[in-house]
């Protein structure tokens, strides 16, 4: 029978013969030795590590444009090579909306997630077995330990305010586990948070580490899914420690191009992760406020794109092209905000910025305010902290204000005009 103080080497392999690769030379990274018999639902043998604990070389990726074993081209698609190294074993703990995502990801590239545990049971069976994995409840796993070897990489995809305390109750457990026998490396999935919540588990012995995808993770069907792969994670880790980072394994597996930030700062992730909410959460929170508005002003187009997303006639008037299969009203909304994304990836942001506060047009944007200013645009919010049709107008024209008095050169004379039409103010305002 498996015991908790099992010998590592006794349980981790993949079983299937499925493979990450993961480093490019000259990169830090981690091999796994496939010296280990597979055991059932990916639990099988090696240690992390080469001799002494050391990380060995890694084959390269395949170059950018080369086929990896999905067929698909492109940095950071997994190389299936004879004896290459096998991806780490994974205990997650948090088969939420996050944990899933990476979870099914990992699974589908042949990555072995060996044991789910949540503080529910009912979400941790239902990802166990989508992933093939073993089951455990949370508070079981505190009490017993696992009913087996420990697998060598433990991710804690929970909220950010619970980081802390499952840190600390998992490195309660693990004191009573044998050194040789602990997991070797602890991960948390917030950007906003760096090392010290994981301390407890630095102090045993494993190297832990941030792993962040700079992705939206939406759960649900959506779980999992490609749009992982293409993206970016960042991996931030203690440049000290005994042993190289894990991460950048992790992220090839999912597709995406590992960015290492070995002893980044507190204030360094607030500022990143204030970026990264301001490029997602900014750009659907904008498209929100735009579809309000849109369906305000009484334009046809959104109701004629939910026909064509339903499979039914668009209407009077449409043809081949006349809107985007969008799967929704959100079709003319979806192409301009498409169209705008690929100008600033060609040109930059600031140079992509077009329409009328660019321009200095102020009499456009006093139309704006005025045809807000009068029926529903005056109306409240919908939630309690939405200042309605027009505040939010206001809000989001003034960071365009802001993006064009950015702009190398002499600014158009019409800005100071807007800028007294939207009220707005700053640092440079008056220059």
């Amino acid at each position: 029978m498996e015991r908790e103080g099992q010998h590592p080497r006794e349980g981790h392999g993949m079983g299937s013969g499925a493979r990450f690769s993961g480093t490019r030379h000259g990169e830090p990274g981690v091999e796994y030795p496939p010296d280990g018999p597979a055991g059932p639902r990916g639990q099988g043998g090696p240690e992390p590590g080469g001799e002494h604990g050391v990380p060995r070389p890694e084959p390269p990726l395949a170059p950018s444009g080369t086929p990896g074993p999905s067929g698909a081209a492109g940095v950071g698609v997994p190389v299936e090579e004879p004896g290459g190294p096998p991806a780490p074993a994974i205990l997650l703990a948090g088969p939420g909306r996050a944990g899933s995502s990476l979870a099914l990801a990992w699974h589908r590239a042949g990555g072995p997630v060996a044991w789910v545990t949540g503080r529910r049971d009912e979400p941790a069976r239902r990802l166990a077995a989508q992933v093939g994995a073993r089951t455990i409840g949370w508070q079981r796993l505190l009490a017993e330990g696992l009913p087996g070897p420990w697998p060598p990489v433990v991710v804690l995809a929970v909220a950010d305010r619970a980081v802390a305390e499952a840190a600390a109750r998992l490195a309660g457990r693990l004191e009573a586990v044998p050194e040789a026998c602990r997991p070797r490396y602890a991960l948390h999935l917030s950007g906003a948070l760096g090392l010290e919540p994981l301390a407890p588990l630095a102090r045993l012995g494993l190297a832990t580490e941030v792993f962040h995808p700079l992705l939206p993770l939406p759960g649900g069907p959506a779980a999992g899914r490609d749009h992982l792969a293409g993206g970016y994670a960042t991996v931030v880790y203690d440049p000290g420690q005994n042993r190289a980072p894990v991460g950048p394994v992790l992220a090839r597996g999912l597709g995406a191009t590992p960015v290492l930030w070995p002893g980044a700062t507190a204030r360094q992730l607030a500022l990143y992760h204030a970026a990264a909410t301001l490029a997602a959460n900014g750009v659907t929170a904008l498209l929100w406020a735009a579809r309000e508005l849109l369906r305000l002003s009484g334009y046809p187009g959104m109701a004629m794109a939910a026909r064509v997303a339903a499979g039914r006639d668009p209407g009077p008037g449409a043809g081949p092209g006349s809107t985007t299969a969008a799967g929704s009203s959100w079709g003319p909304l979806e192409a301009l905000a498409r169209a705008a994304l690929e100008a600033a990836a060609e040109r930059g942001p600031l140079a992509a910025l077009t329409g009328p506060i660019v321009r200095g047009d102020a009499a456009t944007v006093q139309r704006h305010l005025e045809a807000l200013a009068g029926g529903a645009g005056t109306g409240g919010g919908l939630g309690a902290f939405d200042p309605g049709p027009a505040g939010r107008y206001r809000l989001a024209a003034t960071l365009v204000l802001a993006a064009a008095s950015a702009r190398p050169g002499d600014p158009p004379a019409g800005l100071e005009d807007i800028a007294r039409l939207l009220g707005a103010g700053g640092e440079g305002a008056g220059r």
